[in-house]
Parts: C-alpha cells; structure tokens; sequence
C-alpha cells in the first residue's frame, strides 16, 4: 500500500470506523471484492492520498464516499484539470457524500487527492468491468457513470430537484464527449444514447433518473 502525502490522517484504516456498510442494490456502494489493495484507501481525517493506476496510459474511475457532507470536501490534485488548477470534487456548498469522477490519463502511477473532513471517508478506482450496465432505468443522486451496450435508445431524463444537470457520452480518455441532454432544476426532457458503445457520464447534485423508453438499435 503507498505511502500517504501531506498531513497524516486522525485514524488507520484497521482501527478506525468509518462509514456505514453500503447498499448492496447501489454499484458504487463500495468497491468490488476483487479491487486491488493499491487502487482502494479508507480512513477518517485530513490527510493527503494516493491511489496507483493499474495502467498509467489508462484513465480511471473514481469513486469518493464521505461520511458527513456538513464541512467536509474533497480536491483532485493530481492529475489537475483542464485550468491546470485543483478540481474539488464535494464542496462545502453540495449535500452530497459521495462523487463518481471520470479521471484521464495523464503518464502518471497515482492519483493525488487532499481529504478534508473530521469524519470517515472510502475512496477507490472502480474497475472498468464494474461499471453498471444501462439496460433499465436507473435512478441515483448525484454523478454516475454507466456503461452503454451501444445501439441509439430513447431515453426520458428527469431530474427531480438540484440545479445544473448534464449527461455526456465519455470519450475513450474519459473527457466528455457528446453532449446528450442539459437542464436545469427539476425537469424531464428526451435524450437518445450514442449508436456505438461508450460510457455515459451524469453531472448532477441532485436526483435524477433516467428510463429508456423504447426498443434500442444496436449497431
């Protein structure tokens, strides 16, 4: 297991409680039995974190649980965004405690992130063959990603509260793509996924669900 940067966190991970143990009907409720000893962390605390890449040339996906939104947040330091500045995952601002982060490749090993929060936290690099499958409706609150089988699929999006809502079909270095669907507030509008396979990318801090409507039509 790697070393931690910066400041040392109030508890280990072998004696400190942390989080509630998940849903086991939620993808993202924890990491998959098979996730590597190097790509999963759990502690409480401030502390600085890594995870390795189990390839380098290969984005990844992040997954971050928090136990207590209330002055806790999270800050993606390495690889930084496209402003070249720090990306805060959960701000002061969101009520949420957990974030699914499409992460690109940048020739790095690790990953770099700064937890700030008094309470526990879990983070992980979900599997790529983890990733849930999008063959019914699907209903979460909110970032997610889901995994398109391929075929273009009418799809009715609803966001049930929350402000700014997008859904984007990831290009294969996990930056978003296609813009499929945009709203704002509680809404329900038609989308249509992608004609080749991909993985859908959902920016949300609200609920949200998303139903296909229709017979899809595979390629």
């Amino acid at each position: 297991m790697p070393r931690t940067k910066g400041r040392p966190g109030r508890g280990s991970a072998e004696t400190a409680p942390t989080l509630p143990p998940p849903s086991s009907a939620d993808p993202y409720g924890t990491w998959p039995a098979h996730t590597g000893t190097r790509q999963r962390r759990e502690n409480r605390g401030d502390t600085g974190v890594q995870l390795s890449r189990t390839d380098p040339r290969e984005p990844a996906l992040l997954v971050v649980h928090l136990e207590r939104a209330a002055d806790s947040w999270v800050e993606l330091t390495s690889p930084r965004g496209d402003d070249k500045l720090p990306r805060q995952i959960l701000t002061h601002s969101s009520s949420l405690t957990r974030a699914v982060v499409p992460v690109p490749a940048d020739g790095q090993d690790t990953i770099h992130l700064e937890m700030h929060t008094r309470r526990g936290w879990r983070i992980w690099l979900h599997p790529p063959e983890k990733i849930p499958l999008l063959m019914r409706e699907v209903g979460s609150t909110g970032s997610y990603v889901l995994r398109h089988p391929g075929g273009r699929e009418p799809l009715r999006v609803s966001q049930h509260d929350g402000s700014a809502f997008s859904l984007h079909a990831l290009r294969a270095d996990f930056r978003p793509g296609e813009l499929l669907c945009e709203g704002s507030g509680a809404f329900t509008a038609a989308a249509v996924t992608p004609k080749k396979p991909c993985l859908l990318y959902i920016r949300s801090r609200g609920s949200w669900t998303l139903t296909p409507t229709g017979d899809p039509k595979r390629p």
